[in-house]
Parts: structure tokens; C-alpha cells; sequence
């Protein structure tokens, strides 16, 4: 299959994690693909912060029950990170954007098997979850076409997935703000509400390696 197929790519990084980018070298040249990376946003080292509380999970929270839930720098850097690239894209000549993070783990065949399923992708579509976790289960998952699907809530994570470039005005707009985990911003306020049109691959195209296999030191959660 042509490669003209496939959406521009982008790998948010960070300078302060080589391994990890090294890793992510490796993995998409294996994988034939011509991927540019994105060097993201390292809170810890820039010192910030978030004043925001993340109180949904504790929708009777008085002042007397403790602070409230705030979330790391770590994930405050996430969010900075995706919301500089998206600003990026936004700019950019292209129409279509593939995002991945440099602890992805790209299946077999992946390059053709991602033509293939983005030609069955109803012309509607403006988020695609390539890669996911916390997908409803089947009954709750509805086919469009072959390996694509809607479902009944919008699954979670942020290390594979695809946008139009129209797409990025609506990301901005709905996550200027640093108050959850980037990928429940996404789904609470952007995809929940219906504001994007999204559709989920069927299986994944791609896992994470810092969610399913943690062993390795360099691939610990960077939002810890």
C-alpha cells in the first residue's frame, strides 16, 4: 500500500528522556515509517504546577475532608506537551495527523494494516483512538465497518491516536485548562459532548508500554 496513505506523523517526546526516544527511533524504523518528533514539555524542570482541583471523584467534598486532588506535574506536562503540538498542527499544510508517544508499541504490520483501516473510516471522522485502553465492552461497542467502531463512551488513552487538522481548534478550546489526566480532559471535554466526531480501531493498533509492561526503569510513568 502507498504510503501517501498515511496522515503525517508526530512522536511527543522529551529531551530529558533519550532512552526513551532512542527506543522510539528503533521502533518506527523497524516499522518503516518517517516519523518527527515533538520535544514536549517537562513541568518538573519548569517548576509548574496546577491550582485546579480535580474534584470528580469527590463530588461531596467539604473543606474539612482533606485536600482535594490535584494532579502531578507530571500530567500537567502532558497536557502542555499535546496542547504546544496540536497548536503546531494547527499552522502546518497538512490535513491529517497520526500522534504518538515514545513508549508505544506498534503491532505487526502496523503501516498497512493503518491504510486499511483508515479506508473504511466513515469521512466523518475527526479523532480516532488507533491505539486504547478502558474501551466499553462489546456490547456497548457498535461496528461502522470492519475494525471500526463507536461506542458508548469514548475509551482513554493518548499513545496512538489520529486527528484532522480541523480537529485542533476544538482540541485547544476544550483542554486550555490543567486539571485532569490529559486523556479524561479529552473524553469529558471534548469527545463526551459530542464535539469531535470519534471512532475507535478494532483491535488496537498499538499498546503502551508504560501501562502494560512497566518493567523497565526507562519507561516508567512520566506522569507520576
Amino acid at each position: 500500500m502507498s504510503d501517501t496513505n498515511l496522515p503525517r506523523i508526530f512522536c511527543l517526546t522529551l529531551k530529558e528522556t533519550p532512552h526513551r526516544r532512542q527506543y522510539a527511533e528503533n521502533h518506527f524504523k523497524q516499522h518503516g515509517l518517517d516519523v518527527t518528533f515533538f520535544e514536549g514539555i517537562h513541568a518538573k524542570n519548569f517548576g509548574l504546577t496546577t491550582v485546579i482541583p480535580y474534584m470528580d471523584d469527590q463530588p461531596n467534598w467539604k473543606p474539612g475532608d482533606g485536600p482535594p486532588y490535584y494532579i502531578t506535574q507530571g500530567h500537567v506536562g502532558c497536557i502542555l506537551s499535546h496542547y504546544m503540538l496540536w497548536k503546531t498542527l494547527s499552522y502546518l499544510p497538512d490535513e491529517e495527523f497520526l500522534i504518538l508517544e515514545d513508549d508505544v508499541q506498534l503491532c505487526d504490520g502496523f503501516k498497512d494494516k493503518l491504510i486499511e483501516y483508515k479506508s473504511k473510516l466513515p469521512e466523518d471522522w475527526q479523532y480516532v483512538f488507533v491505539g486504547h485502553c478502558c474501551c466499553p465492552t462489546d456490547e456497548w461497542c457498535y461496528k461502522q465497518a470492519e475494525n471500526i467502531y463507536t461506542t458508548s463512551h469514548p475509551p482513554m488513552c493518548t499513545h496512538a491516536y489520529m486527528i484532522k487538522k480541523s480537529s485542533t481548534k476544538t482540541l485547544i478550546e476544550t483542554n486550555s485548562v490543567a486539571w485532569s489526566h490529559i486523556d479524561i480532559q479529552i473524553q469529558k471535554r471534548t469527545l463526551w459532548n459530542h464535539k469531535l466526531k470519534y471512532y475507535v480501531c478494532k483491535p488496537p493498533l498499538a499498546e503502551q508500554i508504560s501501562i502494560n509492561w512497566p518493567t523497565d526503569p526507562n519507561f516508567k510513568s512520566l506522569t507520576s
